[in-house]
């Protein structure tokens, strides 16, 4: 072929280009164009390039296209374009488009330049990527990583087309991120998500991707404590301070004021009621940075007066409970004790760990499962009196064993306040009340 008939047909491929319309030209795509490839559905995208003005200029792209939603955090509802509520087209937000069929809609646009802080409500929101999002480095960013970023972000939610449903990612009673899906998805650019908020709060991904760090709450140290009916707590003794929005703690400059649901406050101090219970304190604060008053609470256990040589109970749940002894009584776990047989109706104990009980103690046995037999027995010259049947230590024996009369000795444990130390909750206090000077029991 000769160089000038070469030529010729270059000219006439130039003439084509220029005279053909515009439609009949081949499609071409640019680094500039964004394919959004569509599930028949719902799919959850972001525009990488700058979007056609209007959602109608978009959806007449496609006939596909069935309607394209945009969440409104501030409403807490969706705007649609086929109602005619969502008019505009945006980089930096999240959408919902709505396709009949599978298929695919290209956008010609120029890339998304700088998107600066986008803000994130209190409760759930549509954060769309027109970036690609990074931890920093080459790390990329997951689902649980946004979560670790800000405590202040719960929860995070990925729409699976396949499936019909969410990947979710959310905190657990301990503030911990959990895979409900066992899958931590990678949140890429052109994808949208709803993440839910405890607070508002601000996001950029302009370069790696960040969140402010501010302040979200307080903590006190402790947060529990006990007192006896009656009795005082010093709050001044009790430290606040500062719980961050990326987990972290510090200490914080702000006048804590104090309050309770029940009891007294003066000068720092709470006198408690004579009565056993709960008394939940409330501790107020605006520390600098804090937009609102933060709140944390101390619960106040209050315990009944222990009597002398006595047990006070404390609480009872199910089969465990808790009891307060008196200071001069020790306790001696079984373990320590050999079982060596039964003598009629009467628990003999022998071996090493018998003779380390002395007149007084107190012998608590457990179930394997960590729970308190009833078993409870002082020692008096040299034998142990049981106050309640028991499981024998096999398991397969329950027997009524003989009550020792005599009292024990005095000022150290009397015989109805042992028993029911036993009682995990099983039974009755006044069942086992002493009811004379024999010492018996109902």
């Amino acid at each position: 072929m000769s160089g000038k008939f070469r030529l010729s047909l270059f000219f006439l491929f130039l003439l084509a280009c220029f005279l053909l319309p515009v439609e009949m030209l081949p499609a071409q795509i640019s680094s500039n164009d964004q394919v959004i490839a569509l599930k028949s559905g719902f799919n959850f995208v972001s525009f990488t390039v700058t979007p056609p003005a209007t959602t109608a200029e978009l959806i007449s792209k496609n006939s596909n296209l069935e309607d394209i939603y945009l969440y409104s955090a501030t409403a807490g509802s969706f705007l649609s374009a086929s109602e005619g509520s969502l008019t505009k087209l945006s980089i930096g937000k999240g959408y919902i488009i709505k396709s009949k069929a599978d298929t695919s809609v290209t956008i010609n646009g120029p890339p998304a330049g700088t998107i600066g802080d986008i803000s994130l409500k209190k409760g759930f929101n549509l954060l769309g990527f027109s970036k690609q999002p990074s931890a920093g480095g080459s790390a990329a960013l997951t689902m649980s990583r946004l979560l670790k970023y800000n405590y202040l972000v719960t929860g995070s939610y990925k729409w699976s087309a396949s499936s019909g449903s969410f990947i979710q990612i959310v905190r657990d009673a301990n503030g911990i991120p959990v895979q409900l899906d066992s899958i931590d998805p990678e949140m890429k650019q052109g994808e949208a998500y709803f993440v839910l908020c405890a607070e508002d709060i601000s996001v950029n991904y302009d370069g790696a991707f960040s969140m402010p760090r501010t302040l979200a709450g307080i903590g006190l140290e402790p947060s529990s404590a006990s007192v006896s009916a009656g009795g005082v707590y010093e709050l001044n003794k009790v430290k606040s301070y500062g719980i961050y929005s990326d987990g972290s703690t510090g200490e914080i400059s702000a006048t804590v004021d104090y309050s309770a649901d029940a009891g007294t406050i003066s000068a720092g101090v709470i006198s408690v009621p004579a009565f056993p219970g709960t008394v939940l304190v409330k501790a107020s604060c605006l520390p600098q940075g804090a937009g609102s008053t933060l709140t944390a609470y101390l619960a106040l256990t209050v315990l009944p007066q222990a009597s002398q040589g006595g047990a006070a109970q404390v609480s009872t749940h199910g089969y465990k409970c808790y009891y307060k002894l008196a200071p001069n009584v020790r306790v001696v776990d079984e373990t320590t004790i050999i079982t060596r047989s039964f003598d009629g109706a009467t628990l003999v104990l022998g071996g090493p760990g018998a003779s380390s009980v002395a007149a007084g103690d107190v012998v608590v046995g457990y179930y394997g499962g960590g729970y308190m037999r009833k078993v409870i027995y002082g020692r008096r010259r040299g034998r142990h009196g049981l106050h309640d049947g028991f499981q024998a230590r096999h398991g397969i024996r329950r027997a009524r064993l003989r009550i020792q009369r005599e009292a024990f000795v005095a000022g150290v444990f009397e015989y109805g306040r042992a028993v029911v130390a036993g009682i995990c909750g099983r039974e009755s206090f006044s069942r086992f009340a002493r009811r004379d000077g024999s010492g018996r029991a109902g």
